[in-house]
C-alpha cells in the first residue's frame, strides 16, 4: 500500500468551440472542460463560473440566464447547472456527485 499525503487535478479546455451567433433558444456548447485527477480519485462537486469580456458578453445573452453541464461520458444527461444570479458576472453550479 502507498500512502500520499494529497492529490491534485487539472482542469484543461477540451475543444471549446470558436465564437459563432446561435439560434435564439436553442441549446450550443460553449466550453469543454476536462478534469484530471492524479494520486488519489476525486469528485467534482460544484464549478465556479465568471463571464468577461463584459463590453461584448453579459448573463443576458444566455438563455433564462443559466448553463448546464454535460459528462462526456454521457452528453445527453445533464448532470448541473450554473444561474447568474441577479444578472452577475460569476455563477456557482452544483454537480450530481459521482458523475
Amino acid at each position: 500500500m502507498t500512502l500520499t499525503t494529497g492529490g491534485s487535478y487539472t482542469v484543461t479546455d477540451e475543444d471549446t468551440p470558436a465564437y459563432r451567433i446561435v439560434t435564439p433558444g436553442v441549446e450550443e456548447t460553449l466550453g469543454r472542460l476536462a478534469f484530471q485527477a492524479s494520486t488519489e480519485s476525486i469528485d467534482i462537486r460544484a464549478v465556479a463560473l465568471k463571464l468577461t469580456g463584459a463590453a461584448s458578453n453579459t448573463p443576458k445573452d444566455l438563455l433564462n440566464l443559466k448553463v448546464k453541464f454535460y459528462d462526456a461520458a454521457n452528453p445527453s444527461v445533464s448532470i448541473g447547472q450554473a444561474d447568474f444570479i441577479n444578472e452577475g458576472d460569476t455563477a456557482t453550479g452544483t454537480l450530481a456527485v459521482g458523475s
